[in-house]
């Protein structure tokens, strides 16, 4: 926020603005990772649920919750295509940000594990 403010930007401009853009990096992230696969009115639907859901009323205030979602979605994406460095890497960034995101991080891990447990150690290992 101080960074956008030296920019010319009041303060609580500089953090709307930021929870707006991370808002719209979370949705897109939706988009790009499930609701262009989906049918377009179930896409709709998932993006509008997303979108509109009763708790993303913080995602648009001066807030950091919009920036823990965008990684949090982002770390769930590259779980699901087996990045998991990156996704660990996400993950901790979200709980920089809002520290409830650990949470997240240990229900992804756990999750994680669970559905390796039939592939073997090495797969538990690698995403543990």
């Amino acid at each position: 926020m101080q960074a956008m403010h030296w920019t010319g930007f009041s303060l609580p401009d500089s953090g709307v603005l930021i929870s707006w853009l991370a808002g719209a990096v979370a949705i897109f992230l939706v988009w790009f990772g499930w609701g262009r696969d989906l049918p377009a009115a179930r896409a709709f639907h998932l993006l509008l649920l997303f979108g509109l859901f009763p708790g993303s009323v913080y995602n648009f205030a001066v807030f950091p919750t919009a920036i823990g979602l965008a990684c949090v979605v982002a770390a769930i994406l590259a779980a699901t295509r087996e990045r998991f460095f990156t996704m660990a890497l996400l993950m901790t960034l979200a709980g920089i940000f809002y520290p409830t995101a650990w949470f997240a991080a240990i229900g992804l891990a756990g999750g994680l594990i669970l559905i390796a447990l039939p592939l073997g150690a090495k797969a538990i290992a690698q995403r543990a």
